[in-house]
This record gives C-alpha cells, sequence and structure tokens, in this order.
C-alpha cells in the first residue's frame, strides 16, 4: 500500500483555521459532507478536494485560496485582525461601567480612524527591526492611509 501524504494545502489550512477559532467539524458544511470522517480523508489526503470546495473553503475562512496552500497575505490577516480588534474593544465595553455617550464617541473616533489602519501601524511598529526600519515602515502607512483618504 503506498504511502498517502497530507496535502499540501492541510498544515496552511489548519493554521488558518486555529487563528481563526474555527473547528474541523464546522468545514462539514462548507465542503458539502455529513460525517468528520470525512473531513479528515481530506486533511489527510484520502480523497483530493474539488475546485469548488477550495473556493467554499477559501470564502469560509475568509482568504484567498492561495492562503491556503501558505502563501503570505496581509491584507486578509489585516482585515481579520481589525475585526478582531473591534470585538475586543467591543466586549471591553460591554463589561466595562462607561457611559453609552461615552462609548459612542470613542467608536465614532475609533472608525474614523480607520480598525484596519490601526492594525496595520500596529503590525508595522511590531515587526521593526530598528528605528530606522521602524520610521520608514511607520511614514511609508502613513502615506499610503493619506493618499486613500483623497
Amino acid at each position: 500500500m503506498a504511502d498517502i501524504k497530507a496535502p499540501v494545502w492541510a498544515e496552511p489550512t489548519l493554521k488558518i483555521m486555529e487563528e481563526k477559532g474555527v473547528k474541523k467539524s464546522h468545514l462539514l458544511p462548507v465542503l458539502n459532507v455529513t460525517t468528520r470522517g470525512a473531513i479528515g480523508h481530506y486533511f489527510r489526503g484520502r480523497v483530493d478536494l474539488s475546485a469548488t470546495q477550495l473556493k467554499n473553503l477559501s470564502e469560509f475562512l475568509e482568504v484567498p485560496v492561495s492562503a491556503l496552500f501558505g502563501e503570505q497575505t496581509t491584507t486578509r490577516t489585516v482585515s481579520s485582525d481589525a475585526i478582531a480588534l473591534t470585538k475586543s474593544l467591543r466586549l471591553l465595553a460591554a463589561i466595562r461601567p462607561i457611559d453609552d455617550k461615552d462609548l459612542d464617541y470613542f467608536f465614532k473616533i475609533y472608525n474614523a480612524l480607520g480598525p484596519e489602519e490601526i492594525v496595520a501601524i500596529q503590525h508595522s511598529l511590531s515587526t521593526a527591526d530598528g528605528l530606522g526600519e521602524l520610521s520608514e515602515k511607520v511614514l511609508n502607512l502613513i502615506n499610503q492611509i493619506k493618499e486613500k483618504s483623497v
């Protein structure tokens, strides 16, 4: 019996799923199957995904198909991080004793600044090697944000 290898897309997809809190069982309707065992067959390479199933999987995970094969996708990461940031802030706001008027004002400013831009700047700050690279990354990002605003 020939050794069956996991498909190229399996490991990057599992990583994306882990980051997004998605379990294999959530994929049943996405891949149009009825058992968790069938999902396992895809991830172990016993059965190949169709092009339609790959497309459905990428749409469900909100990433391009290329990300399922390990291609870095900073645009999608920023979007999912921005969504996570917004959800986190809303959750914190719900459990803190903050006046509704103040919350409305905060989120008005937050949305005006742009969650994706906030996350992009945070990412630039956290990945910069030193002050020179930091300044360059942040300035480039600020210029990109200004260009979008015009």
